[in-house]
């Protein structure tokens, strides 16, 4: 048994590599990951290079998750979490940016008949809209958003300007 720990201690790294990863799911932090990452490392290098011994297989674990954690955490922190532009949008002025701005605008996608349900882009967005106009509603055309509809805050109330 013992012959077959130290045939495989490359396995024990790659499974510990594989639970850093999966606890990264369950912890905030993005840290864990790159742990996971050093762990893989060092599965890699022992499956090539077996003669290594524990010492230096927990001092490349470390240094090479520290490695990585300082050099590519930020980096990967923005390509995970996103960027928000706060600027001028091709359908709306900055007044919708505004805490207190009045009036909100959108612009129709498809086409909304009188009185019913369609969609709209709606401050970068997409959302299902009904309408409160007696006339159709054409694809591309600038409506007034009102508000939200009663019930359900995900469908907003607009009418034709």
């Amino acid at each position: 048994m013992l012959d077959f720990f130290n045939d495989s201690i490359y396995f024990a790294w790659f499974l510990l590599g594989i639970a850093l990863l999966i606890g990264e799911l369950a912890l905030p932090g993005f840290i864990l990951a790159f742990f996971g990452l050093g762990a893989f490392i060092v599965s890699l290098v022992l499956y090539f290079y077996s003669e290594l011994s524990l010492n230096h297989q927990v001092l490349l674990f470390i240094s090479s998750s520290l490695i990585l954690l300082f050099s590519l955490r930020s980096y990967l922190e923005e390509i995970f979490t996103g960027q928000q532009r706060i600027d001028q949008d091709e359908y709306f002025g900055n007044d919708q940016f505004k805490k207190d701005a009045k009036e909100s605008f959108g612009v129709v996608v498809g086409e909304i008949p009188s009185e019913g349900f369609g969609e709209i882009k709606y401050r970068g967005t997409f959302y299902k809209a009904k309408s409160i106009s007696k006339e159709v509603i054409h694809d591309n055309e600038n409506v007034k958003v009102l508000g939200t509809l009663d019930g359900d805050e995900s469908v907003y109330i607009i009418s034709k300007i």
